[in-house]
């Protein structure tokens, strides 16, 4: 007696576990993506308060608060883009894409890899190698956090302000 193989040939079960797991992708990363921005305000606000209340020079707080402000803002509009489409692993991967590279501007704004950013950096890193294994989705966003990290270079030294007088 021959060997039984799924109707449609050997290939069949195998493109069909494939439709599975890509369906399954799709419906993480839209869940995700909906989600995000209420995820992130909360962080995003803790992180720029924790910056002030470390001593951070007002203007570097500024600029971080508007970055992180930007960041929220272009993860709501996504959201409400997507709140009757479903995602695709190419949206997903260029959404962590642009993540990446927006938190790039962040720890540049905020000393470099001395920021307090820099752990932040690698969220969509490991978001991606969730979704996508060691897949070609998990590559771009690894592969901008390495870029990132080694042109950044070691973390600069801040001029300390020298104290001012008060006049009596």
């Amino acid at each position: 007696m021959a060997d039984r193989q799924p109707v449609g040939g050997p290939d069949s079960a195998a493109r069909d576990d494939e439709q599975v797991a890509e369906r399954g992708t799709r419906a993480a990363a839209t869940s995700f993506l909906r989600w995000r921005p209420v995820i992130v305000a909360p962080v995003a606000a803790a992180n720029l308060a924790l910056f002030v209340a470390s001593g951070a020079d007002s203007s570097d707080a500024k600029r971080l608060g508007a970055g992180l402000a930007v960041m929220t803002s272009a993860f709501t509009l996504e959201s409400l883009a997507l709140r009757r489409r479903e995602v695709t692993t190419r949206w997903l991967s260029l959404s962590l894409l642009a993540t990446t590279l927006g938190l790039a501007v962040g720890m540049y704004i905020t000393g470099g890899v001395g920021s307090p950013i820099l752990p932040l950096l690698f969220a969509p890193t490991v978001t991606a190698f969730a979704a996508f294994g060691q897949g070609h989705g998990s590559v771009y966003p690894l592969a901008a956090s390495v870029i990132v990290l080694v042109h950044m270079g070691p973390p600069m030294p801040r001029p300390r302000r020298k104290p001012t007088r008060t006049s009596a």
